[in-house]
C-alpha cells in the first residue's frame, strides 16, 4: 500500500534526556501499526511529535505527500491527523451525545462561532452522532448520562467517537484500554480492527495479546 504518513529521523530532547533519536516510521492508508515499549520508552513523546503537540528538535512528518513538521494541532486535524489520549480528555458534565455534538459542530463549521446551524446540518449532526455511538459500541442507555458519571471504558469509546467525528486519515490511539477490564478491552480490539479496515490506525497499547491481534 502507498504510504500515507512517514516520520524521518525524528529526535526530541528534554535537557540531558533524549526522549527521541532519529526515529523513522511508514504508516500505510490502511490497517493497524502498533507502536510497544515499557513505561518511559517515548512512545507518548512520539505522538506529541506527530500530532503537533510538541515540537520535534530534528526529522520530519509527512501526511499524504506533504510536510507538516511545522504545522500546528489544529491544521493537523483538519487534515485528518487525529488522536486520543493516556487520559481521557472529554466534557465529564454533560452527555455522551453532547461530547459527540461538540465534536461534530466543530468539523461542521467552514469559518465564525458556528452557533446557528441550519435544519438540515442539525439533522445530519444528529444521524452522525448516533452513528458513532452506535460504532463504538456505547449502549443507547448511556447516551444522555453525563460522561463523568459513565465507566472508565465507556469514556473511551466515547473519546474514540469524538476522534470518528473528525473523519481522520489517521487515527493515533494512545493506551485505548489502559485501566479497563478484559471484557471492555475485547470490544475495544473489535472496534480497532474494524477501523482499520478502512483507515491507518497508529496504535500505543501494552496489551500484547490485543497487539498480536490487531496489528497488520
Amino acid at each position: 500500500m502507498t504510504a500515507l504518513l512517514e516520520v524521518t529521523g525524528l529526535a526530541k530532547w528534554f535537557g540531558e534526556l533524549r526522549a527521541l533519536d532519529g526515529v523513522a516510521l511508514t504508516v500505510a492508508e490502511r490497517g493497524v501499526h502498533s507502536i510497544i515499549g515499557p513505561n518511559g520508552a517515548g512512545k507518548t513523546t512520539l505522538f506529541n511529535c506527530i500530532t503537533g503537540v510538541v515540537e520535534p528538535d530534528q526529522g520530519s512528518v509527512v501526511l499524504a505527500g506533504r510536510d507538516i513538521t511545522g504545522l500546528a494541532v489544529v491544521p493537523r486535524v483538519r487534515l485528518g491527523l487525529v488522536r486520543t489520549f493516556q487520559v481521557s480528555r472529554v466534557f465529564g458534565s454533560v452527555s455522551a451525545q453532547e461530547n459527540v455534538r461538540l465534536a461534530l459542530r466543530k468539523t461542521s463549521i467552514k469559518g465564525g462561532l458556528g452557533l446557528r446551524l441550519g435544519r438540515a446540518a442539525r439533522h445530519r449532526i444528529e444521524e452522525r452522532c448516533a452513528e458513532l455511538l452506535d460504532e463504538v459500541g456505547l449502549a443507547p442507555g448511556s447516551r444522555e448520562a453525563a460522561c463523568g458519571a459513565l465507566s472508565h471504558a465507556d469514556r473511551r469509546a466515547v473519546e474514540v467517537a469524538m476522534a470518528l467525528a473528525c473523519d481522520p486519515v489517521v487515527l493515533c490511539l494512545d493506551e485505548p484500554t489502559a485501566g479497563i477490564g478484559a471484557g471492555e478491552a475485547e470490544r475495544m480490539a473489535e472496534l480497532i480492527g474494524r477501523l482499520g479496515e478502512r483507515l491507518a490506525v497508529l496504535l500505543i497499547e501494552h496489551r500484547m495479546s490485543l497487539v498480536q491481534r490487531v496489528s497488520r
